[in-house]
């Protein structure tokens, strides 16, 4: 893996087992990673930080998945090339995520194998 400890990932999700399994996951492979419990907190997060890669779980309570990652897109902060904003859902409506501005996505539990081609797409000049 080409990706280092100090790679910046955000993990959004309000489901705390959901986030810290992912996050468990991500470390497994040597990925340092934030979370944020709703969208607007990812929101926030992005304008504090310069992340490289998103996982945004779909369905959350005050602002979904899918306007989250079109209020990302529309930020000066994180133009399109810069950050990759991969969904992370139980129930995958793949056009929906990619017209809302996401470049993939997971079906949620998300294995470990699943993860280190995304990691390596996403951050491999890190």
């Amino acid at each position: 893996m080409t990706a280092s400890m100090n790679t910046e990932v955000l993990v959004v999700d309000d489901d705390t087992i959901s986030a810290n399994a992912l996050m468990m996951q991500l470390e497994k492979i040597g990925i340092k990673s934030d979370v944020a419990s709703t969208g607007r907190e990812a929101l926030k997060k992005v304008t504090e930080k310069n992340y490289r890669l998103i996982f945004m779980d779909i369905a959350m309570p005050d602002m979904d998945g899918y306007a989250a990652a079109i209020a990302i897109r529309a930020s000066s902060l994180a133009d399109e090339q810069s950050i990759g904003i991969i969904a992370v859902t139980s129930a995958l409506d793949r056009q929906r995520c990619i017209d809302s501005g996401m470049d993939d996505a997971l079906i949620k539990p998300v294995q470990i194998d699943q993860l280190g081609p995304i990691v390596e797409r996403y951050l491999k000049s890190t």
